[in-house]
């Protein structure tokens, strides 16, 4: 039985991991149409519209993985599927250009984000012996969803549907794999990792904040009686060579 949750949780990983290429994959492809069924668009919003998501990715795999490790793997798990379905409704909704290129970087950064992410939770969280399989699933993915977009936007070129159904489908992808992603746990790994920061500042605290009065008090009263009896003791010692009965020895 124990052996057959760990298999639903590992795979529940893989699969939500796996989603962020998938999606990645998917809006590359779809863009290659979507760029071609916008009305009004110019070269330069063309070249913007795929330029964008490019450098969003680079920004979103440079600090995601920093985020990640200060605040854990889970919440930009879950941040960045709930940004791009947001932002992909939105801008299905109003279809504008400046709409258009904000979300494309947006998504760049969330997807591009989502890798260090995903692998992070990969490694951290499914067993080593079904590790190689995660990272098939990983690498397998963008090239799953790539074959998706492009499917999925022939019947847009075609004129069966309007383009915006694009987005839609994307949207719907996110918030399936939010979804996924909300049932995976934190990563054991990670909270075991910051479990000796916290011991660190408790330590701290308590090297740097006064103990209790009560405490001190007792403390210093028992202190303070040792030395009186060390004290009288020296006392009593060196007081012995000034009795009398040493004089008449002495004498």
């Amino acid at each position: 039985m124990r052996e057959k949750v760990g298999l639903l949780c590992s795979l529940r990983v893989m699969l939500s991991s796996g989603a962020g290429p998938f999606l990645d994959g998917f809006s590359t492809a779809s863009a290659a149409f979507l760029i071609s069924l916008i009305e009004g668009i110019t070269p330069l919003e063309t070249a913007f519209f795929t330029s964008l998501y490019l450098a969003g990715s680079f920004i979103g795999a440079a600090i995601f993985g920093s985020i990640a490790d200060h605040v854990g793997r889970r919440p930009p798990f879950l941040v960045a599927m709930a940004v791009v379905c947001a932002l992909t409704v939105l801008a299905a909704t109003f279809p504008i250009i400046g709409l258009l290129l904000f979300m494309r970087l947006a998504l760049g950064i969330c997807l591009g984000g989502d890798y260090p992410v995903g692998q992070a939770m990969v490694f951290e969280t499914v067993p080593a012996k079904r590790r190689n399989t995660a990272l098939s699933i990983l690498m397998l993915a963008w090239y799953l969803g790539a074959l998706t977009g492009i499917f999925a936007s022939i019947p847009a070129v075609t004129g069966h549907m309007h383009w915006v159904s694009i987005l839609y489908l994307q949207s719907a992808l996110a918030a399936v794999t939010l979804a996924l992603r909300y049932g995976v746990a934190e990563s054991e790994i990670w909270l075991k990792s910051t479990r000796p920061q916290t011991q660190h500042a408790a330590i701290r605290q308590t090297l740097f904040t006064p103990p209790p009065l009560q405490k001190l008090s007792f403390r210093y009263a028992v202190g303070s009686l040792r030395k009186r009896q060390e004290f009288l003791f020296l006392r009593f010692i060196l007081a012995v060579p000034n009795h009398p009965g040493n004089h008449h020895d002495a004498l």
